[in-house]
């Protein structure tokens, strides 16, 4: 036509008797194309590519078999003139399962992405959906500076669900960082048992979280780790834990972590907490001399009891010299109250 556009249609027969035919459009003047066939032997397919205003080029492709097994193919690809590739491929395939009220025959559908951005960072990402067992996926990135995350996750037909991530992450001055997350969340089946406790109620959820990091310095001394775990198992019982470690630069290191939790059954809470320093490590002592440590208890029952546990001992530089102090309260049920208090010093 008057604004440069062909199109066409070309039938045919292949040797083995299959027929086909296929139809085009070409916009020569906008850069467009378009393609689809199909034959008796129940296959369509199809091509479309062509460039945007904004520079980007980009092509897709698709295939169909419709025959018994109905199965589906495709593909996506494209670049621009930023310099960003991608491309995306999928496929679906039927199952030996059929559902039990329609009869439909269920599927498997999974497909997989890829391709660089304008600054150079690679991606791609991969999932999967199951009629039978469930849905799945995994993305990951690599930056130009060497940063980097991958992540999975997934469900199930139960309604279970869960997520990993972890890395390494650049940061200023050289500074590096290793981490990573997990977290989940599974539903309590009727009649699941926990602590003689039988669960008779829908709705009820099992869950916990976990993260942890290393932090480097350019040197590529171990500088810092952090880690933390919370979980509920859905009968009412929860925790949180977290610790840390601290390296110095001079060999010095400093160690702490918490414990807390609460169990709705018996109305149990408590909290523990502790800590620990040392020198350098030498050739008498490999992880270093212990210069002091401390820790702490304290928590309540379903019985009216209540306890507060307090101790710490600590060394001179030398190693000689040093003391201990213990402090103990309890609170009983009946309310009596008791306390303990102990201490030691001695010099070097």
């Amino acid at each position: 036509n008057a604004q440069g556009h062909l199109w066409g249609e070309e039938r045919g027969v292949h040797p083995n008797g299959t027929a086909w035919r296929s139809k085009y459009l070409n916009k020569v003047n906008e850069g467009y194309e378009e393609r689809s066939g199909a034959n008796s032997a129940g296959q369509t397919s199809g091509l479309r590519r062509g460039r945007a205003q904004d520079g980007t080029w980009w092509q897709e492709e698709w295939v169909q078999n419709k025959e018994a097994t109905e199965c589906v193919a495709g593909r996506l690809m494209g670049s621009n003139e930023h310099g960003e590739t991608w491309e995306e491929v999928w496929e679906t395939e039927p199952l030996n399962a059929f559902d039990a009220e329609t009869g439909r025959q269920k599927t498997s559908a999974f497909g997989q992405k890829s391709g660089v951005d304008r600054e150079g960072k690679q991606w791609s990402e991969a999932w999967g959906d199951d009629e039978v067992y469930g849905k799945w996926g995994t993305r990951s990135e690599i930056a130009k500076d060497g940063s980097e995350w991958t992540e999975n996750w997934g469900s199930n037909m139960e309604g279970d669900i869960w997520c990993a991530k972890w890395g390494i992450a650049k940061r200023d001055l050289g500074v590096s960082e290793e981490w990573g997350f997990k977290c989940g969340q599974k539903n309590l089946r009727i009649g699941q048992e926990m602590d003689g406790r039988v669960n008779t109620e829908a709705g009820k959820v099992e869950t916990w979280t976990e993260s942890w990091c290393k932090t480097f310095e350019a040197d590529g001394r171990l500088a810092r780790t952090h880690a933390e775990k919370e979980g509920n198992n859905g009968f009412g019982d929860r925790w949180v834990e977290k610790w840390d470690e601290l390296y110095a630069r001079d060999g010095y290191t400093e160690k702490w972590a918490s414990k807390t939790g609460q169990k709705d059954a018996t109305r149990d809470e408590w909290k523990e907490e502790w800590g620990e320093k040392r020198a350098p490590p030498d050739e008498h002592n490999p992880s270093g001399r212990f210069l002091s440590c401390w820790a702490e208890k304290r928590g309540s029952n379903g019985y009216g009891e209540r306890w507060n546990d307090q101790w710490s001992e600590g060394y001179d530089n030398h190693g000689m010299g040093g003391h201990k102090v213990c402090n103990k309260w309890r609170l009983n049920g009946d309310g009596s109250e008791r306390v303990e208090r102990s201490g030691e010093e001695w010099d070097g």
